[in-house]
């Protein structure tokens, strides 16, 4: 079973574009979710590993891959997410590698304190949508030193 990780945040307007993404994901790469319960067992443990000061409130929904031959092109990745997530989100970064047949696109949406970052992966064996909200002050903390946010977390 392999499993993707999707971060989302727990405003209201983000879970129903996130849930409509989730289930876009669902239908156009052949993927399952699996059942909440699991996953707040699983951010018990993986909490204190990926948040750092800085990086406020998420909720972890995972997928059961049942499609190992996946692949796609940036420009259909980008098209699905777009789609799913609104105007407000902006593709902000995207890659492609044929050698790892890995698709990747950052989505970004800011606001006059917040950035919201959305990071979109399919490989072959693994699809991940990973979510974060940050504050614009952590990230510029962490642009300007991010060795020291690596040792000792955003203040």
């Amino acid at each position: 079973m392999i499993i993707s990780i999707a971060l989302i945040l727990a405003n209201p307007v983000f879970a129903k574009e996130f849930e409509r993404l989730a289930g876009d994901m669902e239908s156009q790469y052949n993927i399952k979710r699996l059942s909440p319960k699991v996953i707040n067992f699983v951010i018990s443990f993986i909490k204190p590993i990926i948040l750092f000061k800085g990086v406020t409130q998420f909720k972890i929904a995972a997928f059961e891959n049942n499609n190992p031959d996946i692949v796609t092109s940036l420009e259909k990745l980008e098209s699905v997410a777009g789609k799913s997530l609104g105007s407000e989100w902006k593709p902000f970064i995207g890659m492609q590698s044929n050698r790892k047949n890995s698709t990747s696109i950052i989505f970004l949406q800011t606001s006059r304190r917040n950035m919201r970052l959305l990071l979109t992966t399919i490989e072959e064996k693994t699809v991940a949508l990973i979510h974060m909200k940050m504050s614009k002050r952590a990230i510029m903390k962490f642009m300007d030193d991010p060795e020291s946010m690596a040792e000792e977390g955003i203040q």
